[in-house]
């Protein structure tokens, strides 16, 4: 088929085994996923286990997202050379089987970015939220946008921002007329359960806005660090809340909001518990290709990369293992603060 491919990725390029994004001249549909042209590559190669953000899409279509990326294992090929196990994942754009609001001046697909380049559109917040004073929001869509679209979405995030500084601990704040709760407490069930770094407004969290309607977080991103595969072991520790930061950190003081967060986790339980033995199955899905994968990369011994956590394994069999257990301990955590 006609495509053309390109590498993707920020700190993951530089490892030897690469992201890519392929868009088809005519939409595909690949592996049973809808229609489209653009998909990406995923190389997972920080993630030993190959599985993390398999389960983190899974989990949040699970809990009834209105959007989380479709995926499958693939193994890949490049020119004859065989690469290994890939994520092949649907894009974050704006289409009826992708985020699904109008492709016009009025909506919007937005990142929070710390990474982001000086030729992206780039709006800021100026709003003093803890330590933070601003952060740059990158605009995915619409694409080309004029100043005057950008300052609509720019005003809105500003906004909704001195709101939040605006919030009674305790009381009710009036904020569905900001964010789409219900989006929202799904999206922070995601980020918190898996403890994913980026979660913390640094990069990777992603939202739509309609004019006229609530922001609607999500859909997730990128969990190759999260389920205690990072450097800080404050953040692999299986307790702990993480997610209590910029916006959460006011919205969790909202006594509704607060109470639609445990009533979510409480009405979710049997979906979340259900993780764990799942990573069975999907485990069945890839074992053997994940060994070829590693014979390609031979990593599970390997503690050089310092993006990922300093573990070494002696077989997939007991990175398979570590995970489950990591995701056990973590549910039984979050389980007991709530009962309490």
């Amino acid at each position: 088929m006609d495509l053309t491919i390109r590498g993707r990725g920020n700190s993951s390029w530089d490892m030897p085994k690469k992201s890519y994004k392929i868009e088809f001249l005519k939409k595909q549909s690949i592996l049973g996923m809808p229609k489209d042209k653009d998909w990406a590559l995923i190389a997972n190669h920080y993630d030993k286990s190959l599985m993390r953000n398999f389960i983190a899409y899974r989990l949040s279509s699970a809990l009834g997202a209105y959007y989380a990326p479709r995926c499958e294992f693939v193994e890949l090929y490049l020119n004859g050379e065989y690469l290994g196990v890939y994520l092949l994942t649907e894009t974050i754009k704006i289409g009826e089987n992708r985020v699904n609001i109008p492709k016009d001046d009025n909506s919007y697909i937005v990142e929070v970015d710390g990474k982001y380049k000086a030729n992206e559109q780039i709006v800021f917040s100026d709003v003093i939220i803890g330590q933070d004073k601003g952060k740059a929001f990158r605009v995915h869509a619409p694409k080309n946008a004029t100043a005057s679209v950008l300052d609509t979405i720019q005003n809105f995030i500003r906004k909704f921002e001195s709101h939040l500084l605006t919030f009674d601990t305790g009381k009710e704040n009036e904020i569905e007329e900001w964010i789409d709760v219900g989006e929202s407490v799904k999206h922070y069930w995601v980020q918190e359960f898996t403890k994913n770094p980026d979660s913390e407004f640094y990069t990777s969290v992603y939202f739509s806005w309609v004019k006229g309607e609530g922001i609607k977080m999500g859909p997730v991103w990128d969990f190759d660090l999260a389920f205690g595969n990072h450097l800080n072991e404050m953040i692999n520790s299986t307790e702990g809340w993480h997610l209590r930061k910029y916006w959460y950190f006011y919205l969790y003081r909202d006594l509704a909001y607060k109470n639609w967060i445990k009533e979510c986790w409480i009405e979710n339980k049997s979906i979340f518990e259900g993780v764990l033995d799942s990573i069975g199955v999907y485990k069945s899905f890839i074992e053997k290709a994940a060994l070829n994968n590693f014979k390609r990369w031979n990593v599970l011994e390997d503690a050089s990369i310092k993006l990922w956590k300093n573990k070494t394994f002696s077989s997939y069999d007991e990175v398979v293992s570590d995970l489950k257990n990591w995701i056990s301990k973590r549910f039984q955590w979050i389980d007991e603060q709530l009962d309490n």
